[in-house]
Order: C-alpha cells, then structure tokens, then sequence
C-alpha cells in the first residue's frame, strides 16, 4: 500500500514539474514574440520617417493616462483604459499618445472625465504627466511622438496654464505652428518625421484649438484628422470601407479606435467596439494611420498584428530584403537572384520580368521614371504584393539592405545602358578607328556585353562591346553610330574620334 502512494506522489510531482515546464515554454515563446513585435515595430517606424504626416502610420494608445499603472487610485481610473504606464508603453512601440486635460480646480490636470469634469479627483497634473513623457524623449533623442491632447480647459485661464505645462516640460523639443498662436493652424500634413528631427525637435501637439493665442502656439488644430465610425464593419484590402474612399485616406490622417470604458458605453450609444488582432491587421495594410487600443500589455497580440512587413523571426542573418508573394519578407544573401520591386513616382509598382542579384536590382527597372524600393507603409506593401500576383513573381528585392549593423533604405533610380565615353577621344591611324564600345549601367556600373553594330563612313562593322573594333572611316570623320539591343529595344550610341594625320 506505502508503494501505491510513493508511486501516485512521484507521478504527481512529474505531472507538476511538466505542467510547470509547459508554462515556461509558454512564457518563452511569448517574450520572444514580444521581443521580435517590439524589433519590427522599430524598423516600420524607422522606415517610414520620409512618410509626410497624412499617411505615416502611428502606434497609439486611446486614452494613454487612464490606468492605475500611471494615475494610482483615482475615480477616473476606476474605469481605466489602459494597464500599463505610459512609458512602458512608450517602451512597446507605442509613438502616439493621448491626453485629457481638464480644467480641475484651478488646476490644469489629466483625467477621464465628462466635459463637465466629473469623474476628476486627485489625478496628475498636465505638467507632471508631460514631464514623464520629457523624460523617456530625452532617453531615446531619435524619436518623435504625435500627442494628442483633448482639452476641456473651460476657458483662457485654462489653456493658458495648459500652454504653460507644455512649455515647462516639453517647450524646446516641440514642433511648434506658425504664426505664434495668431491663428489655428491646420495639421502640417505634409510634414514628416525626418523633417521634424532635421529641426532638432521630438513632439507634434494636436488637439482642439482651445481659446487664446498661448494654447494655439503649441497646438495644431485637429480637425485634418477623420475618425472611422465602427470598427467591427471594416471591409479589408482592397475595399477599405465603409467610412473612407481611397481618396480621402490619401488626403487626411485617419483614424480608428477602440474605448473599453463604461463612460463611454453610458454616453456613446454603447461604445465603440473593440480592434481586435485581425480587424488591426486588415486596417494597417488599407492605410490606416492611427489605430487606438485599449487595454494594451506588453505581449499584446495587436501589436503583433500591425507589423506588416517582416515575417515572424525575420530579418535573420542576410544583409538584403525581398518581398515573399504573402506580402511577408525576409532577409536573404545579396548574392541570390531575385526578381526586381521597381516604384514609378505615382507610387504605383512594376515587377520587370528577369532575375539579378540584389546589387543590380536598379538597372533591371531600367528606367529613371523607376526606382528600386521598398514600400513605407502597410498600403505600400499590398500594392507591391498585388504587382507581385500580376507578374508571377514568388519574390522580389526590396530598396533595402543592412548596413553598419541596421537597416536603410537603399533605392536608386533605374538606369539603362549607356557609352561610357573615355575621356579622350579615339585615335584614328591610317583611316582606320580603333576603340572599344564600353556599355555600362550608369546605376550599378555594371558591363554589358552585346553584340554591336558600327556604321562607318565605307560599311557595316560588326563586334562586340569591351573588344577591340576596326572600322575604316573617311578623312575628317569625329563621330560613328553603334547600335545594339537591350531588353527586347534598339539603343543608340555615338563613338567621338581624335583626328591624326597618316603615318
């Protein structure tokens, strides 16, 4: 009977130590998950920061303040948004925040709350939550934050202390609109993040106009960005609908979100639904620009749903990009062949047909209306992922490769080939020219070996480029006409020849 039980307890303590080995598994995997989401979230955020404002994609977070994690326990945070604080959220990936300001006894202060201020208590203030965020830019100089501060200041009083905040805090990394607060001024949606760092500046402020020329001078106006209406009713790529036409996505930042709160469900007809993974991914590759979420954790699978370009573990050892046909890519030797990603600059995609390294993926475009490249957005990516379907095409190198240990954009424009003239001019003895036709790619530098024709002053040559060329020509000729074929065309070139007298 003792030996039953010794056996029972040793099979217990075997099933515990595999259940307790399954969950560290578990836990494994997830942080590396989170791990790889954060890395690629970076590289996307990177990449698209030549992206003017209208279509740039951001990580938000719908009222990133309302959570214990950053208030403690307040009223407000009773009916929290979020689960982490905002600089771990900062930390995930997240680049656009959201903040409301209320004006709360004779104090700006950040708290969710009705525009009567109810549900205010001991929250931050404005200024205090602001020097949060100062802290973590001030950590991290090469990123810039889009904040959007939805203010209920009351009156001039309020957005005045609220204007003061923001310059006690963020004051010199701020993008701040012209005109010193004369005016309202639009969202500059024309501006972007390279730009924004090229003024040694970290923060774009938007939000209501508010009252008085100190709130105006810090504030873009908002109105240039549009809300979607529900989330559960987005058709995905290429649809896009219902809310917005292809035309509006290109012309405002639009924006789509989700409120977990019962305030919202009190005052809003139910609330908005949820964005959940698959409704994430179906709008970050229609262009969405802003999506909001809720209750957001490190690990969260939505952020994992809105990287669009690196499949799962990529990019891995090779120091070159291309694009699979699931719209995923992946890192590869550059010395693999590959067919060529080539963008028009109507932003539309061709794939040509041929393959080449990645080296010489420019001249394959062979156009300097073309340019190897790689898409910005997850919009981008559809676009070059439907050119890919058209073209048969099961891979393509992008504009993309790793350098110095990170990864740049590498785009050039495409380039056919051309005569690379010495810089002399050929000699010409005894009435005879002899040369060499040196065609190159102008984009890569690479030869072009063809079959070449020379009409001379007395016939047809015929050779071939890179070797030696007789043709007999007249006294006093300077120039011959090679012809040769690339890419199914007949090109032209001309040969320049030095005068000699006879020997």
């Amino acid at each position: 009977m003792g030996g039953l039980r010794l056996e029972r307890r040793a099979a217990l303590c075997a099933l515990l130590a595999c259940s307790l080995a399954l969950v560290a598994a578990s836990e494994a995997r997830a942080e590396s998950r989170a791990a790889w989401t954060q890395r690629a979230l970076a590289l996307q955020y990177s990449l698209a920061s030549d992206v003017p404002l209208r279509n740039a994609p951001w990580v938000y977070t719908h009222n990133s303040f309302n959570s214990k994690a950053e208030m403690g326990p307040t009223l407000s945070d009773t009916d929290q948004n979020q689960r982490i604080s905002i600089t771990d959220q900062l930390d995930h990936g997240v680049r656009h925040l959201e903040i409301d300001t209320h004006w709360f006894h004779n104090q700006a202060v950040v708290c969710h709350a009705l525009d009567n201020h109810f549900g205010c208590s001991i929250e931050k203030s404005l200024r205090t939550v602001l020097g949060e965020v100062r802290v973590w830019l001030r950590a991290n100089p090469t990123q810039v934050l889009l904040i959007y501060l939805e203010s209920h200041l009351d009156n001039e009083t309020g957005y005045g202390a609220g204007a003061a905040a923001i310059q006690q805090t963020l004051g010199d990394l701020v993008m701040r609109p012209p005109g010193g607060g004369s005016e309202c001024a639009p969202l500059p949606l024309s501006l972007t993040r390279d730009e924004i760092r090229g003024k040694r500046k970290q923060v774009l402020l938007m939000g209501p106009c508010g009252v008085g020329k100190a709130w105006q001078s810090w504030v873009f106006d908002e109105s240039l960005r549009k809300t979607g209406h529900t989330n559960a009713t987005f058709r995905p790529f290429p649809d896009c609908g219902p809310d917005f036409t292809r035309r509006q996505y290109d012309a405002y930042v639009i924006r789509y979100y989700e409120d977990s709160t019962k305030l919202t469900q009190t005052t809003n007809a139910g609330g908005t639904d949820p964005v959940t993974a698959p409704i994430a991914t179906a709008m970050i590759r229609c262009g969405v620009d802003v999506i909001g979420f809720d209750q957001l954790l490190p690990d969260d699978p939505r952020l994992t749903a809105v990287v669009w370009s690196w499949a799962p573990g990529e990019p891995g050892s090779g120091s070159c990009a291309l694009q699979r046909s699931d719209g995923r890519w992946v890192s590869r030797p550059c010395g693999e062949r590959h067919r060529v990603a080539c963008r028009d600059r109507g932003l539309g995609w061709r794939v040509p047909k041929g393959t080449v390294p990645a080296a010489s993926a420019p001249r394959l475009c062979a156009s300097p209306r073309l340019r190897s490249a790689v898409p910005r957005t997850g919009y981008g990516g559809q676009l070059l992922r439907v050119a890919q379907q058209r073209a048969g095409a099961a891979s393509v190198w992008l504009g993309y490769r790793r350098a110095g240990g990170t990864w740049q954009r590498y785009e050039r424009a495409g380039c056919g080939p051309r005569l690379a003239q010495p810089r002399r001019r050929w000699p010409v003895r005894n009435g005879v020219a002899r040369f060499r036709v040196r065609l190159r790619f102008a984009c890569t530098g690479e030869r072009l070996h063809r079959r070449i024709v020379v009409r001379g002053d007395k016939r047809l040559v015929r050779g071939r480029s890179f070797a030696l060329v007789k043709v007999p020509v007249r006294r006093g000729t300077r120039r011959l006409r090679v012809r040769y074929r690339y890419g199914g065309r007949r090109h032209r070139a001309t040969v320049r020849l030095r005068l000699r007298r006879s020997a």
